[in-house]
């Protein structure tokens, strides 16, 4: 059986995701599209905006077969590191033949040529790249435009967000014993784009909903997928309990504590434990160190990963997804579980009572989901070990 991978977010699922599994399944005739979607926090350090379990519904009922999980250490990762667990994962199962992604249109023909920049480091790249990096780029910033002078190309179409996402599912690839084809798909609506329409953003539809604007928000969404939605929306997830336990944990953390921390050095250790100490709320905090070499994403990021104790050592110790666990999966798909076990790389979870709080990736996941459900007002999802409890989806 021949399946094409996605690696997604689907915070939430919108028609635009709709659009590009059927073009995967259009342009590859694979018999499956499989689908690795982080769970419970996404890779800018936000709470998704509605349940895990709930988003993968949607994306089965709108076009996928099997939707399964993609570890919170790779979700709350850089670029490079959520690409390279969403491939590894893909890879892991033994069956996906080509990794499918979106992608601006202008930089479609030019993510080998980029990749192999980024991937052989010509020394002229390298010296646009420390040059970058003394003006006080931050490093993806700087990266892309050393590619760009480097390459005589517009530096816009490097520094979308897509396509740096693009660039590094590219170089992950590279990276496998066996490569995946790669199907770039392009995007219908801008990545960060505000303006709602049949077909836009999930940062549009969040804004909408933050707005109160739920009806037109839902627009927006398949019309399959939009009373999940509504329901959801009802119970969804705010990051300010997970903004206020950080900022509780940084103002008690020394410069050398909070060295452990991904993402840190270049001497933001110290301006975040000195601002954590001044500023009344996270988002003040987040504020007071943004500059050009620290992003909005990475103090971001930062949050949850302090609040569940994601160090950096910890990501060095699991380079990798160390199990596959199923979110849900079309019944007549079923048959792909028993391909999984025969072809995969690595256990299918299909009994969480087996997983064991000693297993680290484990842990961490269903402390991520608890957290995610004290960000809600819903007594169901504030419940301790959903993870043991609810059992992956069988849509019809």
């Amino acid at each position: 059986m021949r399946a094409v991978g996605i690696i997604a977010e689907y915070n939430p699922f919108h028609a635009g995701h709709a659009l590009q599994l059927a073009r995967a399944r259009a342009l590859t005739g694979a018999d499956a599209v499989i689908v690795a979607m982080s769970g419970a926090f996404t890779q800018r350090g936000e709470p998704a905006l509605i349940d895990k379990w709930a988003r993968a519904r949607m994306a089965l009922t709108a076009g996928a077969d099997l939707v399964v999980e993609l570890p919170c250490l790779f979700a709350l990762r850089e670029a490079r590191g959520f690409a390279e667990g969403g491939v590894r994962l893909l890879s892991a199962l033994g069956m996906v033949e080509a990794l499918s992604f979106g992608c601006e249109p202008e930089g479609m023909a030019l993510i080998d040529e980029v990749a192999r920049c980024l991937s052989d480091e010509p020394e002229p790249y390298r010296a646009l790249l420390r040059a970058g990096l003394a003006r006080g780029l931050s490093y993806p910033r700087a990266r892309a435009e050393a590619a760009a002078a480097y390459l005589r190309l517009d530096p816009d179409a490097l520094n979308r967000p897509n396509f740096a996402l693009a660039l590094e599912y590219a170089q992950a690839n590279a990276r496998l014993a066996r490569p995946l084809a790669l199907l770039p798909v392009e995007r219908t609506s801008d990545y960060h784009g505000l303006e709602l329409g049949k077909v836009c953003s999930a940062s549009a539809i969040r804004a909408a909903v933050d707005r109160g604007e739920v009806s037109a928000a839902l627009e927006g969404v398949p019309a399959q997928c939009r009373a999940e939605l509504a329901r959801e929306l009802g119970r969804r997830a705010t990051p300010r309990l997970i903004d206020d336990l950080a900022l509780i944990r940084l103002r008690g953390m020394s410069h050398a504590e909070l060295s452990a921390y991904p993402g840190l050095g270049e001497g933001l250790e110290s301006l975040i434990c000195r601002q954590a100490r001044r500023c009344p709320s996270a988002a003040e905090l987040i504020a007071a160190c943004k500059s050009k070499r620290y992003t909005l994403s990475r103090l971001r990021r930062l949050l949850p990963q302090v609040a569940l104790g994601i160090t950096h050592d910890m990501q060095a110790a699991h380079p990798a997804p160390e199990y596959i666990r199923v979110l849900a999966c079309r019944r007549y798909a079923l048959g792909l579980l028993g391909e999984i076990k025969r072809c995969g790389t690595l256990p299918l979870v299909s009994d969480v009572a087996r997983m064991s709080e000693s297993d680290a990736m484990w842990a961490l996941e269903t402390r991520a989901t608890d957290l995610w459900g004290m960000c809600t007002d819903c007594a169901e999802y504030r419940l301790a070990g959903r993870d043991y409890t609810q059992k992956f989806t069988v849509v019809d």
